[in-house]
């Protein structure tokens, strides 16, 4: 080309990318939506030759304000999530130097013009002579495949940005392409690790019964992630038995088949010794103490019971059974704590409720899944403390000396008040009364949008 600056134009088509994202891996839909200046900045070498970045003189977002991804409901067909509104992101892709078009839906389907409005803008400025020598467009819509053909024909190069699946025709009628799996590693958050890496095995891994070799840097290969569990992260399926906490009675289930997302995991596993407070951190989560997590698992559970399958009321009727109860919670850290439950087996389309134990164990398995998706593993005696934290039943036995004093100062007031064993019981509220009796009528349901569905994708 010439340049090292390549002129190029922008065009997302929102609804299609979030929603392809959202389908995908949540955490990567929300990254997309709040951080486009992040992505951005990968995407400007992305494809280009050493040495060559693009320079968006133009970028534009089209998105429907009132629009909302679409969730599978139980019996089959999808219903609009009700916990997001795409109107809240405008300002985020604001702030990223965006000119964002609003394009209203135009029918009940929620079915926008943003399609048409992509084709006629980029047309024009193709037959206006822009500078412009590349037109980037972010969507999977293969409509586009006869644009893509006239900007060929203009002598135009062309990138196609897609979430999801797309029509061979319409990536071969781009000059570059990038697919489901490559864009998700583009707009995935770059995590900073300031983790040691494993270069020789901690010391008391032996005793913990986790083999040194199930830690070495090719230790975690996404190949490695085996449908039985997590072996290939000293894991194993019945319940973390080689990292020695069989008898701690975690019972942490096996992982599913694509439950850690596309990436996998990294290619270099960093074993994590943290105190619960810093493992709860790097999941997103509040740290807590004792009470408010098992406050949280009996109205999560009671809550599920009433409301499930609509994660929007699940989440507002826990928040506002804790606020009850005086843990003041916000209704997107609920969400996120419902989120890791999910990642570590509670299902919001059983027939049958979960017990508040259930929760607390789907919660602790979620964070460990979550660190493994990340690309480190928490070691035993972090997982043993995080469950006694957060009250999972069986994690009750003596920590050693070293383990305690090391983390006394990480760990909340009300878990190291004194120096005997935290001994853990769900917690019941007296008397139990159900957030709604048989045939009440469920909450209304909310208008949208509402102040904090931005932050619960």
């Amino acid at each position: 080309m010439g340049s090292d600056r390549v002129k190029s134009a922008l065009f997302v088509d929102f609804d299609n990318i979030f929603q392809g994202l959202f389908d995908d891996d949540r955490d990567v839909a929300r990254a997309f939506a709040r951080k486009p200046d992040a992505w951005l900045e990968r995407l400007a070498t992305a494809g280009m030759e050493s040495g060559v970045s693009r320079q968006f003189l133009i970028r534009r977002c089209y998105l429907n304000p009132q629009g909302a991804p679409s969730v599978a409901r139980e019996g089959g067909g999808k219903a609009r999530d009700p916990m997001i509104t795409y109107g809240t992101f405008r300002g985020a892709f604001t702030r990223a130097g965006f000119e964002v078009i609003d394009c209203p839906s135009l029918t009940n389907s929620q079915k926008n013009a943003a399609d048409i409005r992509i084709a006629l803008d980029v047309l024009e400025l193709a037959l206006l002579g822009t500078p412009c020598e590349e037109f980037v467009l972010a969507s999977g819509d293969s409509d586009f495949t006869p644009l893509l053909h006239r900007l060929s024909a203009r002598d135009k190069r062309s990138l196609l940005v897609a979430s999801g699946p797309v029509a061979a025709a319409c990536k071969a009628a781009a000059t570059q392409y990038l697919d489901g799996a490559a864009t998700v590693e583009l707009i995935r958050p770059v995590r900073r690790a300031t983790d040691r890496r494993v270069a020789a095995p901690p010391a008391g891994l032996e005793s913990a019964g986790l083999e040194p070799a199930a830690l070495e840097p090719a230790g975690l290969e996404p190949a490695a992630l085996e449908p039985a569990g997590l072996e290939s992260a000293g894991l194993e399926s019945a319940g973390l038995e080689s990292a020695g906490l069989e008898s701690a009675g975690l019972g942490l289930a096996a992982t599913e088949p694509g439950e850690l997302g596309s990436g996998g995991a990294a290619s270099e596993a960093a074993v994590v010794d943290d105190p619960p407070a810093d493992a709860l951190r790097r999941a997103g989560l509040p740290v807590g103490d004792a009470m408010s997590w098992q406050a949280l698992s009996v109205t999560m559970a009671e809550s599920i019971g009433v409301a499930a399958p609509f994660v929007g009321l699940v989440t507002r009727t826990c928040r506002d059974a804790l606020h009850a109860g005086g843990v003041d919670w916000s209704r997107h850290v609920v969400n996120d704590i419902l989120q890791v439950c999910r990642r570590g087996g509670i299902s919001l389309h059983e027939p049958v409720a979960p017990s508040p134990e259930s929760v607390l164990q789907a919660l602790l398995q979620g964070v460990v899944v979550d660190g493994v998706h990340k690309g480190f593993v928490l070691s035993p005696t972090t997982v043993l403390e995080l469950g006694r934290h957060l009250g999972v039943v069986g994690t009750n036995a003596p920590a050693s000396d070293d383990s305690v004093d090391s983390r006394a100062e990480s760990v909340p007031a009300a878990t190291t008040a004194t120096p005997a064993p935290l001994q853990v019981a769900v917690y019941h509220p007296a008397p139990s009364t159900p957030l709604l009796a048989p045939g009440d009528a469920l909450p209304p349901p909310l208008p949208p949008p509402f102040v904090d569905s931005m932050a619960a994708c």
